[in-house]
């Protein structure tokens, strides 16, 4: 996945080679393609005998996750800060975990002086004072770090803009909270070899946090590139479905009045876009509903209400019960002719506002199909004709 992420991320950098937070963002994703390749045991064993040190994966490995904490620091630090006071504070960053490169790589080299076992390297060479020292050095640059990512993360997801730039924000921060359950691992590995104790039992809890903390990484760091994609995928398959939830009152005011129809709507009109077909659907069922307004019964709503109520209903539940069955008792009568003594208003819940209009339609076209309330509405409405 990581690299999945990488070459997604390549795409954006040949357009635009000289953004530090893309370099950065993609420097993260390579880091970590080759981090959980070395994880690999086969792989691991591959750079042993290869390079001729023993667990000289281990080293690696262990040295890529600082730089991974340094590529992640920079890309937090480049999104929140200005040019001018992000560069001092990455620059600083990096020359402090150059520097724990270097004695890592110092330490371990002091501390390797027997082979173990491939898979169990971290639980290696613990009574070495200098693996001690490199541990202890290793742990507190990652742990650091990580508390540092989660901090600017966190802080940042507070005022950055875009909701989705929010949301990868704060997915990142959670990644790196997982990274400290890493931490503690580890550090407990240390402790329990030097009381003669393994810690091979917790290590499987070390190992799902860890993995769970870089999967958010990626999808922390790529979200704000495709989340809006599918947003957009997500609206168009609202869409969608809003059409099919508004057809059954549709056809029925079409069929009381076939004027209201902007477009024939087997012929031009199912060309036209999804946006369009739905904002002509919402106008013609308006225009249903006034051409329909001679028919509306006040003592209908009086009768929807109050089987509504015996129903259960309330709020704003019990308003789209007794407007579906409005509706549907002043269809029959139009039908059959009759007509009340005087008409109920129009009435709706929009607010001025066409999203909340589309909703509030959506939910009468529910209702006005499939509600028990509006066929008990009916049935009744049906006796007092009789």
């Amino acid at each position: 996945m990581s690299l999945i992420a990488l070459l997604y991320k390549l795409r954006d950098l040949r357009r635009d080679r000289r953004e530090p937070g893309l370099l950065a963002l993609c420097a993260t994703f390579a880091i970590l393609t080759v981090t959980y390749t070395l994880f690999i045991p086969a792989v691991w064993a591959w750079v042993d005998r290869l390079l001729g040190v023993p667990n000289i994966g281990g080293i690696i490995n262990q040295g890529m996750v600082i730089l991974l904490t340094m590529a992640q620091l920079s890309v937090v630090l480049r999104w929140s800060d200005p040019p001018g006071v992000a560069w001092p504070r990455i620059r600083f960053r990096l020359w402090l975990y150059g520097l724990v490169l270097a004695a890592m790589a110092a330490l371990y080299t002091l501390a390797a002086t027997t082979s173990v076992p491939d898979d169990h390297f971290a639980l290696s060479l613990v009574r070495s004072p200098y693996y001690q020292v490199y541990m202890g050095l290793y742990l507190g640059a990652y742990t650091l770090g990580q508390v540092d990512v989660m901090r600017l993360c966190w802080r940042y997801a507070k005022v950055a803009g875009r909701p989705w730039l929010r949301r990868g924000l704060r997915i990142a921060a959670a990644s790196s909270a997982l990274g400290l359950v890493y931490s503690a691992g580890r550090a407990a590995d240390v402790v329990g070899g030097l009381l003669d104790y393994s810690g091979l039992w917790w290590e499987p809890v070390v190992r799902v946090s860890v993995g769970l903390a870089a999967l958010l990484k990626v999808v922390g760091w790529t979200i704000p590139g495709w989340g809006p994609r599918l947003s957009v995928a997500l609206g168009a398959r609202d869409r969608r479905r809003a059409l099919r939830e508004l057809t059954p009152l549709w056809q029925a005011l079409y069929r009381s009045a076939p004027d209201i129809a902007l477009v024939d709507p087997l012929g031009a009109g199912m060309r036209q876009s999804l946006e369009f077909r739905l904002y002509r659907k919402v106008i013609e069922i308006r225009d249903g509903q006034l051409a329909l307004r001679p028919y509306l019964d006040p003592a209908v709503a009086e009768t929807a209400r109050r089987i509504g109520a015996a129903a259960g209903l309330s709020g704003r539940e019990l308003d789209v019960a007794v407007e579906a069955a409005r509706l549907r008792v002043a269809l029959r009568d139009q039908a059959e002719g009759h007509r009340p003594e005087r008409s109920a208003p129009l009435t709706g819940d929009s607010g001025g506002d066409l999203a909340e209009e589309l909703s509030w339609l959506r939910q009468v076209s529910r209702a006005f199909s499939g509600s028990p309330v509006v066929a008990a509405v009916l049935a009744e409405s049906s006796r007092e004709h009789a």
